[in-house]
C-alpha cells in the first residue's frame, strides 16, 4: 500500500513536470473522471451577471520554464493587452495571476462571448501549456441547506441590534456540575464552561465513553486554547468583518488582514445573498462568539468573489497563491492555517451546475481539467515546504460514493500538510462525500452560524454540508490546540487520536480533548470561573 501511494505521488509530479513543460502529448490522466463536486459558492449566470452571457473570462497557462522568466511573461503579457483592446477589452480587462515567489501561473482576459482566441493561441503556444474559458458555476447551488431557508431582502445589511430570534436559548457560565474527579490535581481556573443548547457544540468536548446528557447542557473549552498566536486563513466568498460590520456573532474577530483575489476584484469588504454569505459563515464558525472553536484567532480572509459577485477556479488559484505571498512576507513563522470550503469548478457535461464549456482538443495543448489537476498538485506541493502551514479542507456535500474535488483529492499526497474533514448527520453518521484517507468528521447537518433573518438582521441559520460547518469546525479546534501549545509538527496526529466514534458503527468524531476529570467542581466554578459576555 505505502509503495503505491509513493508511486502516485511520483507519477503526479511526472505528469506536472510534463504538462507544465509542454510534452508532445497530453498525459494519460486526461481521461480521470473529474466529478467537478464544487460546493461553494460560485458564479451563477444570476440577472445582474454577464458571465457566460454576452462574455467569456479566458485563461492563458505559462508552461513551467517560463513562470518565472520575466521577458517572456512581458511579451506575452503585452500581446494580450493588445489582442484584448482589439476586441473591446481595457488593460484592466487582462489579470496576472502568479505569486512573487512562485512565479505566474496564468493570464486572464474578459471578453464577449463571440471572440475567437484561437489566432492568439497559435501565436504565442511556445509560452503556454493550455488555453480555454475558465470553469464556473452556471447556476447557483445549495451550498448550504437551510432548515427554514430566509431570503434576504436585496442584499441589504438592515440595521445593527440585538438579535432577534428570541427562541434561540442565552448561554451562560452555569457554576453547578458537581465535583470534579481529581480536581486537587489541575488548575481548575483553565477550563471554561458554557451553558450550551447547541448539541453540535457539546457534541465538540464529548469525552469517550461518556453520554451527551452526562454533560449536563455545557460545553467546556480551556481558556489557554482559544486560537491565541494561530493565524487562519478563510478564501471564501468574502466576510462581514471589521469595523464597518457590527454582527454580533463576529463584533470580536481578530481581522489581520483582507486581501482581494482576481480577476477583475472587489475593493469593498463585503460578502452577498448570491454567494448565500458563504464566507461570514465560515468565519463565525472558526472565530464567532459562542459557536466558534477559535475565537481568539487572527482571520485573514481573502475575498474570491469579484466586483459582480462571480466567483471561478481563476479567482481560486489567484487566493491560494495571494495566501502562500503573504504567509511567506508576514508570518513566515507563524502557525498558520489554511481553511478551503470549495473545490475548483472543473469542466465536466454530467453536472447541471457547472458552466457549459467546449474545449478544443490541439495538439501540445493540455485539458483544462489536467491543468486543475497538475496546478493544484503543485500549488498543495509548496504549501507542504511550508512547515509553519496546515490545511484543512472540506470533504463535499455531495452523496459518499462520489469522487473528491481539487485540491482536496491531493491530500493523499500531502497527509501531514491537508486533512480532509467529513460531515455527519444528527444521528452521527456519514451523510456526505468521504475517501480512504479520511480520518476525522464534525457535525455537518442542523448547524448554527452566523446569518440574517427576512429583514436583513442577524441572527443565526441553521444550515447543513461539510463546506459550510465541518471543515471550519476543525479548523477553530486546530487553532486551538495549537495556542494551547501543540506543536505544529504534532497537531494533526493529536487530532486523528483524539477523534472518536460517537455511535457504534459511526465516522469519529472531532473531539477538543478536555477529559471528564479536567472538569472544575461547583466550588472552583465559583470562586474562579470568569463570566462570558453573551452575543
Amino acid at each position: 500500500m505505502r509503495l503505491a501511494n509513493v508511486f502516485v505521488v511520483i507519477m503526479g509530479s511526472f505528469l506536472f513536470y510534463s504538462a507544465i513543460t509542454g510534452a508532445e502529448s497530453e498525459s494519460a490522466s486526461d481521461n480521470i473522471s473529474d466529478s467537478a463536486s464544487n460546493y461553494s459558492s460560485g458564479s451563477n449566470g444570476s440577472a445582474n451577471s454577464r458571465l457566460g452571457k454576452d462574455r467569456k473570462l479566458w485563461w492563458f497557462v505559462i508552461k513551467r520554464t517560463f513562470m518565472q522568466d520575466d521577458s517572456s511573461l512581458s511579451v506575452i503579457r503585452s500581446a494580450l493587452i493588445v489582442f484584448a483592446a482589439r476586441h473591446g477589452t481595457s488593460k484592466s480587462g487582462v489579470s496576472t495571476i502568479g505569486s512573487r515567489y512562485l512565479g505566474t501561473f496564468f493570464f486572464t482576459v474578459d471578453l464577449d462571448f463571440s471572440v475567437d482566441t484561437r489566432r492568439f493561441w497559435d501565436n504565442y503556444k511556445e509560452y503556454l501549456v493550455s488555453y480555454g474559458e475558465v470553469p464556473y458555476q452556471v447556476r447557483p447551488r445549495k451550498i448550504k441547506q437551510h432548515i427554514q431557508a430566509k431570503p434576504h431582502p436585496g442584499g441589504r445589511m438592515g440595521r445593527r441590534g440585538l438579535l432577534r430570534n428570541e427562541t434561540i436559548p442565552e448561554m451562560r457560565s452555569r457554576p453547578n456540575i458537581g465535583s470534579a474527579h481529581r480536581a486537587d490535581r489541575r488548575d481548575l481556573s483553565a477550563i471554561r464552561v458554557f451553558e450550551e443548547p447547541f448539541d453540535e457544540m457539546k457534541k465538540l468536548s464529548q469525552p469517550p465513553n461518556v453520554g451527551l446528557e452526562d454533560l449536563k447542557g455545557l460545553y467546556f473549552t480551556r481558556k489557554d486554547g482559544e486560537g491565541e498566536g494561530v493565524t487562519v486563513y478563510v478564501p471564501d466568498s468574502g466576510g462581514l468583518v471589521g469595523y464597518l460590520h457590527t454582527h454580533k456573532i463576529l463584533r470580536e474577530v481578530r481581522v489581520e488582514d483582507y486581501i482581494w483575489a482576481e480577476p477583475n476584484p472587489d475593493d469593498r469588504i463585503t460578502d452577498t445573498y448570491r454567494n448565500n454569505f458563504h464566507g461570514t459563515a465560515v468565519i463565525s464558525k472558526i472565530a464567532g462568539l459562542r459557536i466558534g472553536t477559535a475565537p481568539k484567532a487572527g482571520i485573514v480572509v481573502v475575498q474570491c468573489s469579484n466586483f459582480r459577485g462571480e466567483i471561478t477556479t481563476a479567482h481560486y488559484f489567484s487566493a491560494l497563491l495571494k495566501i502562500y505571498d503573504h504567509i511567506r512576507q508576514y508570518n513566515p513563522g507563524k502557525p498558520v492555517i489554511i481553511n478551503i470550503s470549495w473545490t475548483f469548478d472543473m469542466i465536466d457535461p454530467t453536472n447541471n451546475a457547472a458552466a457549459e464549456i467546449k474545449e478544443e482538443h490541439l495538439p501540445h495543448r493540455t485539458s483544462t481539467n489536467n491543468i486543475i489537476q497538475l496546478y493544484s498538485y503543485h500549488l498543495m506541493g509548496e504549501f507542504s515546504k511550508l512547515k509553519n502551514v496546515k490545511i484543512v479542507g472540506a470533504a463535499g456535500n455531495r452523496s459518499p460514493g462520489i469522487e473528491l474535488g481539487f485540491p482536496q483529492r491531493h491530500a493523499q499526497a500531502f497527509p501531514y500538510t491537508m486533512i480532509l474533514v467529513g460531515g455527519t448527520g444528527l444521528d452521527d453518521r456519514n451523510r456526505f462525500q468521504r475517501s480512504g484517507n479520511m480520518r476525522i468528521w464534525a457535525p455537518g447537518t442542523h448547524i448554527h452560524v452566523a446569518g440574517f433573518d427576512e429583514s436583513g438582521e442577524e441572527t443565526f441559520e441553521i444550515v447543513s454540508g461539510s463546506s459550510f460547518v465541518a471543515a471550519p469546525t476543525v479548523t477553530g479546534i486546530m487553532a486551538s490546540m495549537i495556542s494551547h501549545g501543540i506543536q505544529m509538527e504534532n497537531v494533526v496526529d493529536l487530532l486523528y487520536r483524539l477523534a472518536h466514534k460517537r455511535v457504534p458503527n459511526g465516522p469519529p468524531l472531532v473531539w477538543n480533548g478536555i477529559n471528564k476529570w479536567d472538569w472544575p467542581s461547583y466550588k472552583a466554578q465559583q470562586e474562579r470561573l470568569e463570566e462570558y459576555e453573551l452575543p
